[in-house]
């Protein structure tokens, strides 16, 4: 009887080590699934993240192809260009020319248009290039400003133009510029030509020496035609 028990006993201790175990491994199971929660979590946001990134990216995609060159670019372009061409025509006239018509294409590339038909600006001679070129940035600054430019600057604009034009450029600029004039009340030019400065009424000289660059003021050119002064300055 007693070695009955004794049995018993020892499978009753047995069984309890064994349920202790279990028990055991059922919280590391336990955890171990807390800890998989977690990381599915983690995941799942992770994912949702990446699709709003997804998204975010072809939003940009979109976005890129609406103000590309072919996109919103093109069409401002293409409602633009009618009124800088007209711009372009008339200053383009200031300089006399010899071209029936001047042109702008869908990328805004000169063309000019003579007896043999329309072609690139780049078969022009080198000074008909700079008068057109000047011709374009006063038409787009014009277009843009809308009724008048405040301020515009110009960079040695007489580069390449012969003395014939480098004329009509300095009448062109007393006519545009100016309190008197129809266009545009003030211009700041840079030039090493003083011929320009007929067609200024202030004129600031930057002469080196030693120690530096030193401003003067200047007495300005009479101009040798009468034509209406300007609010104009030239660094010379």
């Amino acid at each position: 009887m007693e070695e009955r028990k004794s049995e018993l006993i020892g499978r009753a201790q047995a069984a309890k080590r064994e349920l202790e175990l279990l028990y055991e491994r059922l919280k590391n199971v336990r955890g171990e699934a807390e800890r998989l929660k977690k990381e599915l979590r983690e995941l799942e946001s992770r994912r949702a993240r990446v699709r709003e990134l997804e998204r975010f990216i072809e939003l940009l995609k979109k976005i890129r192809v609406l103000i590309s060159k072919d996109g919103l670019q093109r069409e401002l372009r293409a409602r633009a260009r009618p009124l800088i061409e007209r711009h372009l025509r008339a200053f383009a006239s200031l300089f006399e020319l010899d071209l029936l018509d001047v042109k702008l294409n869908d990328d805004y590339e000169v063309l000019v248009v003579d007896s043999e038909g329309a072609r690139p600006v780049d078969t022009v001679s080198g000074g008909e290039k700079v008068a057109l070129a000047l011709a374009l940035r006063l038409a787009i600054a014009r277009a843009l400003s809308g009724e008048r430019v405040g301020v515009m600057l110009l960079d040695e604009p007489t580069v390449h133009l012969d003395d014939v034009r480098r004329r009509r450029l300095v009448t062109a600029i007393r006519r545009l510029f100016g309190a008197k004039g129809n266009e545009f009340p003030q211009l700041v030019l840079v030039t090493h030509d003083s011929e320009l400065e007929e067609a200024a009424d202030v004129v600031l000289r930057v002469r080196k020496t030693a120690t530096g660059s030193v401003v003067e003021r200047a007495t300005p050119v009479t101009p040798t035609s009468a034509l209406p002064g300007t609010r104009h300055r030239s660094a010379h």
